[in-house]
């Protein structure tokens, strides 16, 4: 009677935890899909009738710790590579940008602007920001990227402009070629 009831005991408990890790698992599916929501955004009308909140540099530093310029001499300093970033580099990498925890990401595709939402538990750092570039960047470029059709090298975000329109906040990055 004590063993059945030992084993009655086990197989409840194992239940539970797989119950468990199955709902963390589908919690963090719908997370990931969150950051991944496509929204239509007006880049042009939220810079000109937007009011910014702030500005963000993204500059790395070199071997001797001062700042690397720009391949291109004309751009001044370089920013930060969004095909293989540098992050350990990144002047100020765990400098937080922004403190809400819900965000709209601009990402400028060839033909349009996209809004992504975007997610963080304390806010925005500029690691956490460059980390979803490189994410977007990656998928809109990486078929070029690898077959060398154009040199992406050189696509460096340079600054992260943050906008509140409408109670929502916009962060629009600074990419150049």
């Amino acid at each position: 009677m004590k063993s059945s009831k030992h084993i009655f005991l086990l197989f409840s408990l194992v239940i539970i935890i797989s119950c468990s890790k199955q709902k963390k698992v589908e919690a963090e599916k719908v997370e990931a899909e969150k950051v991944e929501t496509e929204i239509k955004v007006d880049k042009t009308e939220i810079v000109q009738n937007g009011s910014i909140i702030s500005v963000s540099p993204f500059q790395i530093r070199g071997r001797n710790g001062k700042p690397v310029l720009a391949k291109k001499k004309d751009t001044g300093l370089a920013g930060l590579n969004l095909m293989k970033p540098d992050i350990k580099n990144l002047y100020d990498k765990d400098l937080k940008i922004l403190e809400d925890t819900v965000a709209i990401l601009v990402v400028d595709y060839p033909n349009k602007s996209v809004g992504y939402k975007i997610h963080s538990k304390n806010g925005f750092t500029k690691t956490q920001i460059a980390t979803k570039l490189n994410k977007f960047y990656t998928e809109i470029y990486g078929n070029e990227y690898n077959t060398a059709k154009i040199d992406t090298s050189i696509f460096e975000l340079h600054r992260v402009c943050v906008f509140k329109k409408d109670s929502l906040t916009y962060l629009i990055p600074n990419c150049e070629w």
